[in-house]
């Protein structure tokens, strides 16, 4: 063979090889495009001209691609022509992979997926670029598809987000304001002079404590938490007789189906007694009714009120000792001059039987003095020299009457007197208020013994009352002064007597101290300081001489409701040489005075008298005749103040002695 045709022949192989090769590329199912410089088609199989549009004209033309197709990129912006892939290999010499391109043909929108490689020449120049190209549009539109539900899904998880932070907002408001109510509402709870609760009670019976406020600690030693982990602790400071009752009124007004208003008594943290008033409202369940109240301490607001109640008690006795003072000394005010009178002329065998009967009427003259003396307690009396002695003999004499022999009252004194500075009645009361209380230690005991001892020591007198009855513990030495504090049982004793001792010494500058032990006995004692000697001056004590004639008298007017007090005064006082005339009531009197053919040098004037007082008597003579000396004859003064118009003050009865010499002073 010879060399032309050996060529002739490889040139022949060529061709079907290249013919080969083209029929390989017209059978793929996946369009391959040739295209050379300018974007001429070189090549383009079937598939590549059915995706791209392809005519046998427009592959003939070399132009592959029509400007109607409106070629967007795969987020369906404007794909300009020299960015697309063919036109970027050219240029930049580069494989462009994976380039999605979107064509609109035949009023559809189809989506390729492209790949252009570049192939060069001998010089390195590119020659053509080989683009191939898959109809994507199935994928894109399931990509689409799933970009759509990608999108709606997140929109929807924005959407659900924003409302869920806008929930969550919502519950962070509401949670700010439950803790802001909370906080306010704990505060109102602190600040609420009271404990609130809620208590559960089952239909069963069964209690449990829902709620409790602060309060509660202070009330009962116990703290809300522990309070309502163990209700029992609470409920077992209540006394036991007001826990039983108040099981009672609980279940009574469950069954009733109305409010509570419970008084009971709680063992404070420092051991005392507190009083506690309760008051809640019912609100029935399915399984119960829920308490819904609160407590309040009124410890102090019913001291006060049995402090009112003892004051009360006192002002109704005073009242009526008043009534029976006036009524006894208007009848004491006749008996003791009618007995002097008949003293004084009586032959010598009745003497001893009317000076008995005189010590009798002296002897109740003195115990209604001691009975207004207490009744007259505290006021307004001015402080002013009180011999302790005289007063220990006066009360000591008192308890032996009012004790009716149960007990034996002793003295024990060492000095003659002792004088102090103080308050007549509050002293007085303070040594009654000593043998009292010593008595009521004696109940029950065999040979009862009261024994009040003075003694003088320095400048203090030291006055002791011991007894020997069934004494004290430690606990109530250590309480005694506490108003309403009593070792005696419930409605035997208010607990102020004690209190009103200590608050006595106290006001006097002294100092009281108490030793007592169980089955031993009590003894109080007190020292308070003496006066001075040069503190007070004694009274001027004028003489007199009762039996100057009738010159040296003056004629008088006795202003007394009871005739029977006038008769008597009357007849001592003219024996005496007064000349004394009478009224029955003050109206009568003021005429009296006004009428007088010559004027009176004195009147004696009772306060208690029925239509017009003595108070208001005297305040008229003050007026009309301010020189009219007014000498006032009553058993009971009660605002001595209101007097001060009074030239004399004299507590009925009075002897026929004290009589004239008070006339004869303010007559001088």
């Amino acid at each position: 063979m010879t060399k032309r045709s050996h060529t002739h022949e490889m040139a022949r192989a060529r061709e079907l090889l290249e013919s080969d090769r083209l029929g390989l590329l017209e059978r793929l199912d996946v369009g391959v495009l040739v295209q050379g410089p300018g974007a001429k088609i070189l090549f383009a199989n079937e598939t590549a001209s059915a995706l791209l549009g392809l005519s046998a004209d427009r592959v003939h033309e070399g132009t592959a691609f029509d400007s109607s197709w409106e070629a967007v990129r795969s987020t369906g912006e404007h794909f300009p022509a020299e960015e697309r892939p063919v036109a970027r290999a050219f240029r930049t010499g580069e494989p462009q992979h994976d380039v999605v391109l979107g064509v609109l043909r035949d009023g559809e929108r189809h989506w390729l997926l492209t790949n252009a490689v570049p192939h060069r020449d001998d010089d390195g120049e590119v020659a053509y670029v080989v683009l191939t190209v898959r109809d994507i549009s199935r994928e894109q539109r399931r990509l689409s598809l799933l970009e759509r539900s990608k999108l709606a899904l997140e929109e929807s998880v924005q959407q659900r987000t924003a409302e869920l932070a806008a929930k969550v907002d919502e519950l962070r408001e509401t949670t700010a304001a439950l803790q802001r109510s909370q906080a306010i509402f704990k505060r109102v709870t602190e600040s609420v002079p009271g404990t609130l609760y809620q208590l559960h009670v089952g239909h069963d019976g069964t209690t449990e404590l829902r709620f409790v406020s602060a309060g509660v600690q202070e009330l009962c030693g116990i703290g809300p938490q522990e309070a309502l982990a163990h209700p029992e602790r609470v409920l077992a400071l209540i006394r036991a007789e007001d826990r039983q009752r108040l099981r009672r009124e609980i279940a009574q007004a469950q069954l009733a189906e109305r409010g509570l208003d419970l008084e009971f008594r709680v063992r404070a943290p420092e051991g005392k007694w507190r009083w506690v008033r309760s008051r809640a409202e019912p609100e029935v369940g399915p399984d119960g009714v829920m308490w819904s109240g609160m407590m309040l301490d009124f410890t102090e607001q019913r001291m006060l009120a049995d402090q009112i109640r003892v004051s009360q008690t006192r002002d109704a006795i005073g009242a009526v000792t008043a009534g029976i003072a006036h009524n006894f000394n208007n009848a004491l005010a006749v008996l003791v001059p009618n007995l002097e009178e008949c003293l004084a002329t009586a032959p010598e065998f009745m003497k001893g039987s009317l000076q008995e009967s005189l010590q009798v009427a002296f002897s109740s003259t003195a115990l209604v003095k001691q009975l207004m003396a207490i009744v007259q307690e505290g006021s307004t009396e001015a402080k002013e020299p009180v011999d302790l002695v005289a007063m220990v003999r006066d009360v000591t004499a008192l308890c032996r009457r009012i004790f009716r022999g149960r007990v034996i009252v002793a003295e024990s004194i060492e000095i003659e007197s002792a004088r102090i500075m103080g308050q007549t009645a509050a002293v007085r009361q303070l040594l009654l208020n000593l043998c009292i209380n010593a008595r009521d230690a004696l109940q029950g005991i065999d040979s009862g013994r009261i024994e009040v001892s003075v003694r003088e020591s320095g400048d203090r007198v030291l006055v002791s009352v011991h007894d020997n009855g069934c004494g004290m513990d430690d606990l109530a030495l250590r309480r005694l002064g506490e108003p309403f504090f009593t070792t005696k049982a419930p409605g035997e004793g208010t607990g102020l007597g004690l209190a009103t001792a200590y608050a006595t010494v106290r006001d006097l500058g002294g100092s009281i101290a108490c030793e007592s032990a169980p089955g031993v006995g009590t003894v109080f004692d007190i020292a308070l300081p003496l006066l001075d000697r040069g503190t007070a001056t004694p009274r001027e004590q004028p003489s007199t001489d009762a039996s100057r004639g009738p010159a040296s008298r003056g004629r008088l007017l006795i202003i007394d409701d009871e005739r029977l007090v006038r008769s008597a005064i009357r007849k001592v006082l003219t024996r005496r040489g007064f000349e004394v005339d009478e009224a029955p009531d003050g109206l009568a009197g003021l005429a009296r005075v006004e009428q007088a053919s010559e004027p009176y040098q004195g009147v004696l004037l009772d306060l208690s008298m029925p239509g017009i007082s003595g108070e208001r008597v005297l305040e008229r003579l003050h007026q009309s005749h301010p020189r009219l000396p007014v000498v006032i004859l009553s058993g009971f003064v009660e605002d001595p103040t209101r007097l001060s118009a009074a030239a004399a003050v004299l507590n009925k009865p009075l002897t026929s002695k004290a009589l004239v010499e008070a006339l004869d002073r303010v007559l001088a």
